[in-house]
């Protein structure tokens, strides 16, 4: 995630979002120190899958460009999920497996993806969930409708007021806030009433008083993000505020235990205690990822480890963050390239646009209005010829 000093997928749920601060990033540390360049996961290129449009059609390619289901054209179609991918055609929606069968007959107004076993359909903008074999287990009646939960919980819209429902249907959190998250994995929704937002877990109980002005999910160390009176600190999991609220601006904590914040128009690092150990010096920032973050300095982008130190100089028109494989994105005055941690390109400056990495060990590329694929090689491995190109997924 990127901040300053300021601040192809169909989606039928309802999205609300806490405090979500945008900030720029990079910056750099000492090339002395640069960790050995990691390992290069890349999955088998036949066993990717990902849909794509082309010419106002939907199909699915694999990695190596091949189109998988021979004769199948659709209006629209995503990435497969637990095994099924929603398609539309004629004008309805349903899911083909992983062999291009249809596993659920295409006779929804609206869906969405399975997660957990069960998807959200629509009719006449009513929602509700289907199971894997295109059973209704939550009859279409409500307003909106998100995913189920680990926790088996799902957020629902009832008459303008949302709550939570179990799988077989029955109301397990009332409707009764003004907006509500999908449980985290560790059991919480950020929530909001007249009096504001906080945070609540699975047995509806408000751990973070429902009183301030914004609020983030709990970052990997147990302390969320929250804003009050225009400044932001940090609470607890008891709804303590273990950081007051005193910064113009900030991010949630990073799995590094670093948590980028604004104080007198300046972005630093702060730890767990609130202290800075990255002083408040850059215009703008990233919060870390694998190890190293983003900054900005004189217009120019770089990166720093945790230490502060510069890893590698400023000189790029845009940056993102590094990959698990050690790869980072950049921008230069020639175009988009691939960068490892030691600065060495991995393709020629020749793409418009990188997005980030996939688990996979690929990456869609923009060239000329079109979008390709490449790996984690800088191998072009799909032409840039679709309009558009969905989720990857493995068979």
């Amino acid at each position: 995630m990127h901040f300053t000093e300021g601040k192809m997928k169909k989606t039928i749920i309802s999205i609300f979002l806490f405090c979500g601060i945008i900030m720029p990033a990079l910056a750099g540390c000492s090339k002395k120190e640069l960790k050995k360049q990691e390992k290069i996961h890349i999955e088998e290129a036949s066993r990717i899958i990902v849909p794509v449009e082309k010419d106002g059609a939907f199909y699915f390619i694999n990695c190596r460009g091949e189109k998988v289901f021979d004769d199948a054209f659709y209006e629209y179609a995503g990435e497969f999920s637990e095994g099924l991918a929603l398609v539309r055609t004629d004008g309805r929606y349903g899911y083909i497996n992983e062999k291009g069968e249809w596993a659920i007959m295409p006779v929804f107004e609206d869906a969405g993806s399975f997660h957990s076993g069960y998807a959200v359909v629509g009719k006449d903008r009513k929602y509700g969930f289907i199971d894997t074999h295109g059973n209704i287990v939550v009859e279409p009646v409500y307003e909106a409708a998100g995913n189920f939960a680990d926790n088996g919980l799902a957020m629902i819209k009832a008459d303008g007021k949302y709550g939570f429902i179990s799988t077989d249907g029955k109301e397990v959190i009332p409707s009764k806030y003004l907006a509500a998250t999908a449980f985290s994995k560790e059991g919480y929704s950020c929530i909001r009433t007249k009096k504001g937002y906080g945070m609540m877990d699975a047995s509806g109980r408000e751990v973070v008083p429902c009183k301030y002005d914004s609020i983030e999910m709990y970052a990997k160390n147990g302390l969320a993000l929250v804003s009050e009176k225009g400044l932001y600190g940090y609470v607890n999991q008891k709804g303590e505020e273990v950081i007051k609220p005193k910064f113009e601006n900030a991010a949630s904590f990073a799995d590094n235990g670093l948590a980028a914040v604004c104080r007198f128009t300046r972005w630093g690092y702060i730890d767990e205690t609130g202290k800075f150990v990255i002083k408040n010096k850059y215009k703008s920032v990233w919060e870390f990822s694998n190890g190293l973050a983003v900054i900005m300095k004189n217009s120019k982008y770089g990166y720093i480890d945790s230490k502060g130190d510069v890893v590698i100089e400023p000189e790029y028109v845009s940056a993102s963050a590094f990959n698990e494989n050690g790869l980072a994105a950049v921008q230069t005055e020639k175009g988009f390239t691939l960068i490892d941690r030691r600065e060495e390109q991995i393709l020629s400056p020749s793409y418009s646009a990188i997005e980030s990495f996939n688990a996979y060990g690929y990456a869609v590329v923009r060239k000329d209005g079109r979008y390709g694929i490449i790996n984690a090689n800088g191998k072009e491995v799909v032409a840039p010829e679709y309009q558009a190109i969905g989720g990857f997924s493995k068979k």
